[in-house]
């Protein structure tokens, strides 16, 4: 059994990944260059779905108490791929285009004005 001081070391190295992929996210909203290879669209390969869908997470989702949360956190984090994917065109160079980027630009501010957070 996994113990509370590797969930939390394991977690804290799932929140490092996360916010570097936040931050690439918005260095595209902010119409920088990002390399197509950084930017992992699907809900299962950044560091932090790798935590959720084969690492910790899955380990906790097995433990009554925690398999709720797991599925709420699951539910939230593929939905913000969902959302980052869908507007978004990789075209088959190496770096997004400002066309992807405008688009996506105005995806994520659309969907943040219609989030009930935003207010």
């Amino acid at each position: 059994m996994i113990t509370k001081a590797q969930v939390l070391q394991e977690l804290s190295k799932a929140k490092i990944a996360h916010m570097r992929w936040v931050k690439r996210a918005d260095h595209l909203i902010s119409d920088l260059p990002v390399d197509k290879e950084f930017i992992p669209l699907e809900a299962t390969s950044c560091g932090f779905g790798k935590w959720l869908y084969t690492g910790t997470g899955l380990e906790l989702r097995s433990v009554d108490k925690f398999k709720y949360i797991i599925e709420q956190i699951e539910f939230h984090h593929d939905n913000l791929h969902d959302l980052y994917r869908a507007p978004l065109k990789i075209p088959s160079t190496n770096l997004i285009t400002s066309t992807s980027q405008i688009t996506f630009n105005n995806e994520i501010k659309t969907s943040i004005k219609k989030h009930p957070r935003a207010s």
